[in-house]
C-alpha cells in the first residue's frame, strides 16, 4: 500500500482546563488489579518512581504577553517539557528511533528533533500532518511565501466547493494552488513534502499552514451544544477588511518569525496514513503518545475550515476521514456478538453495561460507538507493538470516561489490551481535571455528580 495515502479518516477536552496533579501511586480509577510477579512489580515501581516527577502533559494556551508558536497550539496536543522529558526518561539517546502513532501537531517529533533523534510521526489526519510538518520548516525562502500569497484580482469569482469558505476567498485558494504549482499533482508528492529533511518545500508548506489557520480566523461558525461541533453560520457578511489573503499573510509574517529562531539537527519523518494499516521497514525504541479519548468528540468537525482550504491542495474525501477517525460518532457496522478476549475482561463488562442501560438508545446506538471505540483502540495499540523492537517501551496518555453514570477506566483497559500484546504494563499517575463538561452539563451531571476525569499516564514494556 501507498505509506503517504489518506485511506482512511484526532480529541480531548478543552487544555483550557486547570488540572491538579496527584502524586499518587495507586491508580484510582482502575475497576480491576492485575497480578503481577516480583520482577514485574519491581519494574513497575521504579517506573512509578520516576514518572510522578514529569512536568504535567497539559498544554498552556498562549497568553497574551507571549504569542511565540502560539499558530503551533492544539487543545488535543501534550505538552513540549513534558514530551522532552518523557523521551529522555525512556532512555533516548542520539541512536534511539521514536515512533508517535497519534502525532498531531508533532509535538513529540519536536521533543525527539530537540534531543537529536530520530523520529517518525503518524496521523490519518492531513492537517495535523501538515502541521507537524510546518513546526519544523526552518528553510523557506520569505519572498517565495510573500509571492504565492499574493492576490491574483484577474481570477474570476467563482462558486465554493464547501459551505466554510466563501466564493472570493475559494478563487483566491485557487489562485495560490496555480501559482505553486500544486494544483493538480500534490497527491502524488504530499509523502515528499511531508519528509523533505532538505528543506526543499519548505516555502510550500509555510504557505499552505498558513491559509489552513487563516481560514479558522475568517470562516463564519457558529457552536453547537458540544464544545468542538461547529456548523457554517446562517449569517454570510464578514467583517469589512477581514479576508483570507490578509489573514493568512498575517500568520505567514508569525510563522516565519518564529521559525527564525530555529534550528534542527534532525527532522522527523511524517506519514498521512491510519497506524491500523502502517507497517513500517525500520523497527523503532520509543514509543511515546497519545490516541484519542473515548469522548465522542468530533475533531473533523473541530477543523473543518483547515481542512476545506487543505481539499484545496490534496484530493482526500472529509467524510471519510470523518468515518475512521477512532473515536468517530458515526457508526461504521453494528456487532452485538461476544467481545474479542484480547480486549480485557473489564472491557467486555463495561460493554455489557452500556448494551443494558435503561437510558434510551443505550443498545441502539452508543452500545455500537463504544464498542467500535475499543476495537479500534486494540487495532491501533496491536500496530504499535508491531512497530517497535523486541525491547521497545513507550509512555501512553489517554483519559477516562463515562457513559451517564458508568464509569469507564480507559486507562485499565489500555493495560488489559497491552498484556495480550506481550507487554507489561501499568497506570503509573494521574492528573485530575477540575473543570469539564460532566461538571457544565446538567444532563451529564444527573447521571454521574460526582464524575471524575483524570488523564493517565500509561507506562508499558514488551517482555523478552
Amino acid at each position: 500500500m501507498n505509506e503517504h495515502s489518506i485511506k482512511h479518516s484526532s480529541n480531548k477536552l478543552d487544555d483550557a482546563r486547570d488540572t491538579q496533579k496527584t502524586a499518587s501511586i495507586s491508580n484510582e480509577l482502575n475497576a480491576y488489579d492485575r497480578s503481577t510477579t516480583p520482577k514485574q512489580e519491581e519494574l513497575i515501581l521504579t517506573a512509578r518512581r520516576s514518572l510522578i516527577d514529569l512536568p504535567t502533559t497539559k498544554v498552556k494556551r498562549p497568553s497574551r504577553r507571549d504569542q511565540s508558536f502560539s499558530w503551533a497550539y492544539t487543545y488535543t496536543a501534550f505538552s513540549l517539557p513534558f514530551a522532552k522529558a518523557a523521551i529522555e526518561y525512556l532512555g533516548c539517546n542520539t541512536q534511539s528511533k521514536i515512533i508517535d502513532p497519534f502525532s498531531g501537531s508533532g509535538t513529540s517529533l519536536i521533543a525527539a528533533s530537540g534531543l537529536g533523534c530520530h523520529s517518525l510521526g503518524i496521523d490519518i489526519s492531513p492537517f495535523s500532518c501538515l502541521l507537524a510538518r510546518s513546526r519544523v520548516a526552518v528553510c523557506f525562502d520569505t519572498n517565495l511565501v510573500n509571492t504565492y500569497l499574493e492576490g491574483d484580482n484577474k481570477i474570476a469569482t467563482e462558486e465554493a466547493d464547501q459551505s466554510a469558505i466563501s466564493r472570493s476567498d475559494m478563487s483566491y485558494l485557487r489562485s495560490v494552488a496555480r501559482k505553486m504549482g500544486l494544483n493538480k499533482n500534490i497527491n502524488e508528492i504530499w509523502g515528499n513534502l511531508l519528509n523533505d529533511n532538505l528543506g526543499n518545500y519548505d516555502s510550500e508548506i509555510v504557505t499552505i499552514v498558513s491559509l489552513c489557520l487563516a481560514a479558522r480566523d475568517v470562516t463564519k461558525l457558529e457552536k453547537g451544544s458540544n464544545p468542538i461541533w461547529y456548523r457554517p453560520s446562517l449569517s454570510e457578511k464578514a467583517e469589512e477588511g477581514i479576508t483570507l489573503e490578509s489573514t493568512a499573510k498575517n500568520y505567514a509574517k508569525r510563522i516565519m518569525d518564529d521559525l527564525s529562531t530555529c534550528s534542527y539537527a534532525t527532522k522527523p519523518n511524517i506519514v498521512n496514513v491510519d497506524v491500523r494499516d502502517y507497517i513500517s521497514n525500520e523497527k523503532y525504541d520509543i514509543c511515546l503518545t497519545s490516541p484519542p479519548y473515548l469522548n465522542r468528540l468530533d475533531y473533523v468537525v473541530a477543523h473543518i475550515p483547515e481542512l476545506t482550504v487543505l481539499n484545496v491542495f490534496l484530493k482526500f474525501s472529509i467524510p471519510d476521514l470523518k468515518s475512521m477517525m477512532i473515536g468517530t460518532t458515526k457508526i461504521n457496522e453494528k456487532n452485538y456478538g461476544e467481545p474479542p478476549s484480547v480486549w480485557g475482561r473489564y472491557c467486555n463488562e463495561v460493554l455489557k453495561k452500556i448494551e443494558a442501560h435503561s437510558s434510551y438508545a443505550s443498545r441502539r446506538y452508543y452500545y455500537h460507538t463504544y464498542r467500535q471505540y475499543f476495537s479500534s483502540l486494540a487495532e491501533a495499540l496491536a500496530a504499535t507493538i508491531s512497530n517497535l523492537k523486541a525491547n521497545g517501551k513507550g509512555l501512553i496518555v489517554i483519559q477516562n470516561s463515562y457513559y451517564k453514570d458508568i464509569a469507564i477506566d480507559v486507562p485499565t483497559i489500555c493495560c488489559e489490551m497491552l498484556s495480550h500484546l506481550g507487554c507489561e504494563s501499568e497506570v503509573a499517575r494521574t492528573e485530575y481535571v477540575k473543570s469539564h463538561m460532566g461538571y457544565m452539563s446538567p444532563i451529564q451531571n444527573s447521571y454521574a455528580p460526582n464524575k471524575k476525569l483524570g488523564e493517565a499516564l500509561v507506562y508499558f514494556e514488551i517482555k523478552n
